[in-house]
């Protein structure tokens, strides 16, 4: 399995629709930034047939005290859709 980064990826998709590599990765980052925000405001963000980004929790016990401490992440849930794609490539 290969391993891509952002750079990989914006070069693909600048070859791919022939826009520039500035432009496109202004784009994706925008996204990103986006998405990251609407979850930390407790919103989904859903790509349909791709998947759910959503605002992920835990809690952990702190050694010291006899307290949790609340930890936040980004989520995601796949979609049908891909998990069929993925097991069919198998």
């Amino acid at each position: 399995m290969s391993k891509y980064t952002d750079h990989d990826l914006v070069k693909m998709i600048s070859s791919d629709t022939g826009t520039n590599e500035i432009i496109v990765e202004l784009i994706l980052k925008d996204l990103f930034t986006k998405i990251v925000q609407l979850a930390e405001e407790d919103h989904k963000i859903q790509f349909r047939e791709f998947g759910t980004f959503f605002k992920s929790s835990r809690k952990i016990p702190i050694r010291s005290q006899r307290t949790e401490k609340q930890i936040y992440s980004l989520g995601f849930k796949t979609s049908e859709v891909i998990k069929k794609k993925y097991r069919q490539n198998q």
